[in-house]
């Protein structure tokens, strides 16, 4: 997930795309769609990536805190501050990082995920 005006959006997505297909995956760029789609059974779904650009979209997606559970998260979060880091570990995330990184750590625990998965190569991603 990240909104369509979020300019690091793309950077983000092409980070992704250096590991995972870009057939597999699947965006969503508004909250309430990524609640619809959260709300269909969707085992396949295996890893997900949020990008809250500022602490009000954050608030969006906590509020999903109950379709995001047993997902696995990579979280970006849109500062540092103790507050919203403190708002973003409600969601069990695996991994934060922030809007101002290069997002290589993403590119990083990304690929540890796949390899880590104990079952065929994982076949959805959700940004």
């Amino acid at each position: 997930y990240s909104a369509e005006s979020e300019p690091s959006r793309e950077r983000l997505q092409r980070v992704i795309e250096m590991t995972f297909p870009r057939n597999h995956i699947e965006a969503c760029r508004s909250i309430e769609e990524l609640s619809q789609r959260l709300e269909q059974s969707i085992p396949e779904l295996l890893i997900v990536v949020l990008l809250a650009a500022s602490r009000e979209e954050l608030s969006g997606i906590l509020m999903l805190r109950e379709l995001l559970l047993d997902r696995r998260i990579i979280l970006v979060l849109p500062d540092d501050e103790p507050e919203t880091t403190s708002q973003g570990h409600k969601l069990r995330p695996r991994f934060i990082t922030y809007r101002n990184s290069d997002y290589g750590d993403v590119s990083v625990v990304l690929g540890r995920m796949i390899k880590n998965y104990t079952g065929a190569y994982p076949e959805n991603l959700f940004l």
